[in-house]
This record gives structure tokens, sequence and C-alpha cells, in this order.
């Protein structure tokens, strides 16, 4: 079943847009873009997406900063963290 609501990915990480883009595709989202940053995610908001997920922690606008500037979407906070020291 292919469904037809486009969906926007805004995460600076691309490891963890590309496995929620490739989850989504495999539950039948096919219109389904990733943005690397809040900014580019905002300007593009014209084209109405039915859900749009959001990292909360991004350099030039987070999560939550898009949620502010952003009317009537249906939003997703996301969070991936890890730790880039060996232990």
């Amino acid at each position: 079943m292919i469904n037809t609501k486009k969906i926007f990915i805004a995460d600076d990480d691309i490891f963890t847009s590309a496995i929620f883009k490739q989850h989504l595709h495999n539950l039948g989202y096919d219109d389904v873009t990733c943005f690397s940053d809040g900014t580019s995610c905002l300007n593009e908001l014209t084209e109405k997406p039915g859900i749009v997920l959001l990292d909360h922690q991004m350099d030039d606008l987070n999560g939550f900063e898009v949620l502010k500037k952003s009317n009537d979407l249906i939003l997703i906070f996301t969070w991936s963290w890890y730790l880039d020291k060996k232990i």
C-alpha cells in the first residue's frame, strides 16, 4: 500500500535520517524529504507535509525553534544520542 502523505525529516545526523526514511518507505510512505537543518525544513513548509519529524538538537534551528515558527503541523520530535568516547 502506497501512502501519498508527504513527510519531512529534519535531522543533522544523516544516518538517523536514512534510518527513518527507510523505515517509512517500508511502511509504504514514498514521499519523504530529508533536511540536514531546521532552516531548510522551515523554508519548505509551504509544501504542506502531513507529518514533520524534527530532531530536538540541531545547530542552526533546533526542533523547538522550528515548532515555534510553524503553523498547523503534525510534529514528531526525535532525538538520537550516542557517546563519541571509547569507554
